[in-house]
């Protein structure tokens, strides 16, 4: 076990925000979703042809997932939320960063740093958490910094915000995430039914040493950059028309995919080694929800069965990088996540980077 320190860093409190709009699969009229089932007797072949070139376990478990799902034109999606067309990204931001600044009981004058996350911002060319700084009305000495790392943005805030407090440059630490997807997502696509959007904020700040992060591991592969991007049809960038999500390379969003438990298991191993624990001590796992399957594929290829959790893909589709705060907010009000408890949280983010952290939860 990792020698114990005086003190350390770790999340004092978690604020979510959802918007009241609950789009159900009905939305969407029965002529797109027959197009898409026409589509899905072609990817059946696809899916027969990816298993027998499926050369490693990774894959085969994921080409399985998606086998079952063939008949489903939701692949088990059930519902999502979509802020409404007159609110602002930074009024979901408010909301969860207000949400959570209160729960963690600090003085909001004793935040000295902020780190933000927007999927789809507002503006491009700007720093996006400047607004919501002046919104929440931060000391104008707070440190405030625009993340973005996709999916995978609050692991690499939570390094930032970590050695940032111990190194005495900041005390407590803000680290927002949103997904405003809805504003790009392409709707006569299949794949737009994973997507919702919402806001989380997380308060991070000195805890006791046996408490807070314990070890962290990432990993880069830029050879996927095109698998999932917002971009103009048919343009090299965004200069003319409007944006829409969508995958311009479609044997990297698949590699991505097959690669995904593998990917997770690199991690998760290195950041339990590092922390002197292993895979049966971990209490609660937190995962990336991209999909209905993705974390039961990963919790049982890594050995994590023991490990609770809780899905919030079923009530909120996929929320990029805030999909990790709400997991944690939810299992800590159902008591599957409690003070003491040993978390394994793992994302991945489009372009790509993917982590792991281990952590105590409480102070």
């Amino acid at each position: 076990m990792a020698e114990r320190k005086e003190q350390n860093v770790g999340i004092l409190a978690i604020g979510t925000y959802l918007p009241d709009e609950v789009r159900t699969n009905d939305w969407w009229d029965d002529e797109t979703v027959e197009s898409w089932q026409n589509r899905n007797s072609l990817t059946e072949q696809s899916l027969d042809t990816a298993q027998e070139e499926s050369t490693t376990e990774s894959a085969r478990r994921v080409i399985d997932a998606l086998t079952q799902l063939s008949d489903d034109p939701f692949q088990g999606a059930r519902e999502r939320r979509v802020m409404p067309d007159d609110m602002q990204l930074v009024e979901m931001e408010q909301i969860a960063a207000q949400k959570a600044i209160e729960k963690s009981g600090i003085d909001l004058q004793e935040i000295d740093l902020l780190l933000g996350f927007a999927l789809i911002p507002d503006y491009l060319s700007d720093n996006h958490a400047c607004l919501l700084h002046h919104r929440l009305g931060l000391p104008s000495n707070c440190f405030t910094l625009g993340t973005f790392a996709a999916c995978n943005s609050l692991q690499l805030q939570l390094t930032i915000a970590k050695q940032m407090i111990l190194s005495g440059q900041a005390k407590y630490g803000l680290l927002v995430q949103s997904s405003a997807i809805w504003r790009v997502n392409s709707s006569d696509y299949p794949v737009s039914v994973h997507f919702g959007d919402g806001a989380t904020a997380v308060v991070v700040g000195p805890v006791s040493g046996d408490r807070g992060i314990l070890a962290q591991s990432h990993r880069t592969d830029g050879s996927v950059q095109k698998a999932v991007v917002c971009t103009v049809e048919g343009k090299s960038w965004w200069e003319d028309g409007r944006l829409k999500s969508s995958s311009l390379d479609r044997d990297a969003l698949m590699r991505m995919f097959k690669s995904g438990p593998d990917c997770a298991r690199e991690v998760l191993f290195e950041a339990l080694e590092k922390a002197g624990y292993s895979t049966e001590e971990v209490r609660f796992f937190a995962c990336h929800q991209p999909t209905s399957w993705f974390r039961k594929v990963v919790q049982e290829y890594v050995g994590l069965q023991r490990a609770k959790t809780y899905d919030t893909y079923p009530i909120a589709g996929t929320l990029s990088s805030a999909n990790l705060p709400l997991i944690l907010e939810n299992g800590e009000r159902e008591r599957l996540l409690e003070d003491g408890d040993l978390v394994a949280m793992y994302q991945a983010g489009s372009g790509m980077t993917y982590s792991a952290t281990i952590l105590r939860w409480g102070r």
